[in-house]
């Protein structure tokens, strides 16, 4: 595992980030048919072995891009999954609904703030982005913006960690996770006195960002007990 990894602050779980481009049209909501095979692809993920929690949502700015993560104990039972029989089924399961192959990533994340609502657990819109090439100036420049942004009107919690796989080309990718009440709020804020004065920390000890978007993680649940 890379050095900046093991030396970064990060929970023992990773998460497992499937990000899926669904066939314009398609919902995974109501009664559809699709909706019905969602469910059972949430089911069968939510039974696979070693699996701690699986929340997902869609993508507000680009509404057929789906976000699936789920959550493991260790980074290799991540690997062990996609190396089974199991990963081909759930590509099976979604071939109907998806175009092309799913983009799959490893990160682990770690809550800035107490009682942080920001991956799925109640924020009703999540915004995100991976800061690329970062060096040890952005390791110190997030945590300290994690100190600031939860006093911003309408942040509900702020999470990110390191991504595992180089993204097109870039290590020692950040991704970061801030949940919002609403997205009029975040936008608003950019407009502020308080942004324009603090703005500069984000742009130290990284070389620029991408796939900046807002996801609405509005499902989320632990698998279901064993009775054992």
């Amino acid at each position: 595992m890379d050095t900046h990894l093991e030396s970064a602050a990060r929970p023992s779980a990773c998460t497992q980030m499937i990000i899926v481009k669904l066939v314009p049209g398609t919902s995974i909501k109501g009664s559809s048919k699709e909706a019905s095979v969602f469910r059972e692809i949430i089911q069968f993920l939510e039974s696979r072995p070693g699996v701690c929690r699986v929340y997902w949502g869609i993508e507000l700015e680009t509404s057929n891009v789906l976000h699936i993560h789920v959550v493991r104990e260790r980074l290799h039972a991540h690997y062990d999954f996609l190396a089974s029989s199991d990963y081909q089924a759930l590509k099976g399961k979604l071939e109907s609904m998806m175009e092309g192959d799913p983009i799959i990533r490893h990160a682990f994340l770690l809550e800035y703030t107490q009682n942080c609502e920001s991956l799925g657990k109640g924020a009703p819109f999540t915004g995100t982005a991976i800061y690329v090439d970062t060096d040890r100036a952005w390791d110190y420049a997030w945590q300290l913006w994690a100190t600031i942004v939860p006093k911003v009107k309408g942040c509900m919690g702020v999470a990110g960690g390191y991504i595992v796989e180089p993204i097109d080309g870039h290590k020692r990718c950040f991704i970061a996770w801030v949940g919002w009440n609403s997205t009029e709020e975040h936008a608003e804020y950019h407009h502020t006195q308080h942004w324009r004065d603090r703005q500069a920390i984000l742009r130290q000890g990284h070389k620029g960002y991408r796939e900046y978007c807002h996801v609405v993680f509005d499902n989320s649940q632990p698998p279901p007990k064993s009775s054992l």
